[in-house]
């Protein structure tokens, strides 16, 4: 069965706010919560966390993924400072090219003509795996399912683009059905 992804906005006064990172606070290092019994129902009304009966309560799924969002650190400084700070290259200077981009070309590229045919054959060889989930002969719970549609889809919008590029017009074949 395929997963569906709901998104939602939450909508927490300050003292809610305050209330939810406190319980979270209270759990994460065992003490008892010090919240007011009202207070926590706020939070449940919200559907932040839950009673378990005997003034006792949980989170939710939704409350945890709240709490993350909440105490996360804000990002700063520039994406390329960010990598750059953790000892990774930049995007323009991966862009710009590295030492394993010579060992990554296949070696039948040269030119236009053959980057085209090696286009066509990685596009026609992600189609080939993506026709059996379209067929049913696969499911999208496949572990390869995202791998390959992920590729089928880039492999697609590159060969559509590199043939606009060099003039190529654009066809669409009439499919015969029997």
């Amino acid at each position: 069965m395929p997963h569906k992804t709901f998104e939602f906005t939450v909508n927490l006064t300050e003292q809610q706010e305050k209330d939810l990172l406190r319980f979270h606070e209270t759990t994460e290092d065992g003490q008892g919560y010090d919240v007011p019994k009202e207070r926590m129902k706020s939070l449940a009304r919200v559907g932040l966390i839950r009673s378990l009966n005997f003034s006792r309560y949980e989170f939710t799924d939704i409350g945890i993924s709240v709490v993350e969002r909440l105490i996360a650190q804000p990002l700063s400084g520039t994406l390329d400072e960010r990598m750059k700070a953790a000892n990774m290259l930049s995007v323009a200077h991966i862009l710009a090219g590295g030492l394993l981009d010579g060992v990554r070309t296949h070696a039948g590229v040269h030119d236009l003509d053959t980057f085209r045919q090696w286009l066509e054959m990685r596009r026609g060889e992600f189609i080939r795996m993506y026709a059996p989930y379209d067929l049913g002969e696969k499911t999208m719970d496949d572990d390869m399912y995202e791998w390959v549609l992920a590729h089928s889809a880039v492999f697609a919008e590159v060969h559509i683009n590199f043939k606009a590029a060099i003039g190529m017009p654009a066809s669409v074949p009439s499919p015969t059905l029997n």
